[in-house]
């Protein structure tokens, strides 16, 4: 069965009918799949480019900058709640504990919170300062490309999630309570290539459920991306397409 599209721009108009099939189009995908590719979200296609450039620039940087720029870069700090900011080396993870890590790095970001900001104080889990790098051709235009990028996830998923709540019958105001102060996290990642003669247990990124309320994605056009399908008990080959996944 093929990856459910879903045009969300029936959120953003007033046609009631338009946003019963849109609710009725999203509980059935999360029904059968629990994953979707996602358009009519409104997002300009220039902001996701310049995140994708700005992701490739700062992974193509030396590892021993990528590790060391602004101090240590790994960040977690229990005790101010936890939270978890900066770079995350090769291998680092293993998803379904193979004989090699997972062929990834990653870095981490989220809404940039001060120390000395009264939710960070009250230990409210994964709120934090970021940890922006200084190493790459324009840092403030990194800053604020990775910066409002966070922010337009975080409105759509919101929209995601208010439309979520009428799939059961509830309110969109229902999850106001939930999503005041957002821990989400942007998490960009690089899959370096494998080798021709790889091993079969060579993985990106392990078999794995996320553990957040919703994950969105934004592929480049390489590919690689799979979803679980366990009416057929397959994998599916997610197409790379100009559009957002969750």
């Amino acid at each position: 069965m093929p990856i459910p599209s879903i045009d969300f721009s029936a959120v953003f108009a007033s046609d009631a009918g338009a946003k019963k099939i849109l609710v009725e189009q999203l509980e059935a995908a999360c029904r059968s799949h629990g994953f979707f590719q996602l358009t009519g979200h409104s997002i300009p296609q220039s902001l996701l480019d310049a995140a994708l450039d700005q992701s490739k620039e700062l992974f193509s940087l030396p590892l021993e900058v990528k590790e060391n720029a602004n101090g240590a870069m790994s960040l977690w700090r229990l005790d101010l709640g936890g939270f978890n900011r900066g770079y995350e080396r090769l291998r680092s993870q293993n998803f379904e504990a193979l004989a090699q890590g997972d062929l990834k790095e990653g870095y981490y970001f989220g809404k940039d919170l001060r120390i000395d900001n009264p939710k960070v104080l009250e230990r409210k889990f994964n709120l934090g300062p970021n940890k922006y790098p200084k190493d790459v051709t324009d840092p403030v235009k990194f800053r604020k490309v990775i910066d409002d990028y966070h922010a337009a996830m975080c409105v759509l998923a919101e929209i995601i999630i208010r439309t979520l709540c009428a799939t059961i019958g509830n309110d969109d105001d229902w999850v106001s309570d939930f999503i005041d102060t957002p821990i989400a996290v942007l998490r960009l990642l690089h899959y370096p290539p494998q080798a021709p003669n790889a091993s079969a247990t060579e993985r990106g990124i392990g078999a794995h459920t996320d553990f957040g309320a919703i994950t969105i994605l934004l592929q480049d056009m390489v590919g690689g991306l799979q979803v679980w399908d366990r009416a057929s008990s397959e994998w599916i080959d997610v197409k790379p397409t100009e559009v957002l996944s969750s």
